[in-house]
């Protein structure tokens, strides 16, 4: 429950960071231009993305059932 609300979370921010870029990018063309809403974007843009991207790969390892986050051993002796 906690992890799918931090998930939820982490989407939202990425939403709102790509209308945010939207914004930024809109205002390059018009006179009073401040490019705030761009740079907040990209960063917590970039910085979401990187979050959730981790987080969904862990709720997605513990869903297939490996618990340790090692990948599976196939070569018979080395484990």
């Amino acid at each position: 429950m906690r992890r799918t609300a931090y998930i939820a979370l982490l989407l939202t921010i990425w939403l709102v960071s790509l209308a945010a870029l939207a914004l930024g990018l809109d205002s390059i063309e018009h006179p009073p231009f401040v490019p705030y809403a761009l740079i907040g974007g990209a960063y917590f843009g970039a910085i979401s993305t990187v979050s959730l991207a981790e987080e969904i790969a862990e709720a997605l390892g513990r869903i297939s059932g490996n618990r340790t986050g090692r990948l599976p051993c196939r070569w018979e002796g080395w484990c």
